[in-house]
């Protein structure tokens, strides 16, 4: 199966948008919907996307990801993705498993 993960970039405090806002060593923030090529999502950090999708879960706090972007802090394939995004960019990819 395929999974496809769609990641918005929703800030960088360093970056310009013109600029890449996710490099190795930053700060970055990012929201995401994660799902299976057939279209069924099965996460995000968007509670109307959580809702609209019937995955909503009360107990889950939805809010966008805020990490230091270093190697190795993420699935490789993600931090692929993410990996010279700028702020506001919105990528979608898809990760075979």
């Amino acid at each position: 199966f395929c999974i496809v993960l769609l990641i918005l970039v929703s800030a960088c405090k360093t970056a310009e948008k013109k600029e890449p806002a996710v490099e190795f060593g930053k700060t970055i923030t990012f929201d995401y919907a994660a799902g299976f090529d057939n279209g069924t999502l099965y996460d995000t950090s968007f509670e109307e996307v959580a809702k609209k999708a019937e995955i909503y879960n009360p107990n889950k706090v939805y809010e966008p990801i805020t990490i230091v972007f270093n190697k190795g802090s993420l699935f490789p394939g993600l931090e692929e993705a993410l990996l010279g995004m700028k702020a506001d960019e919105t990528r979608k990819f898809a990760n075979a498993h």
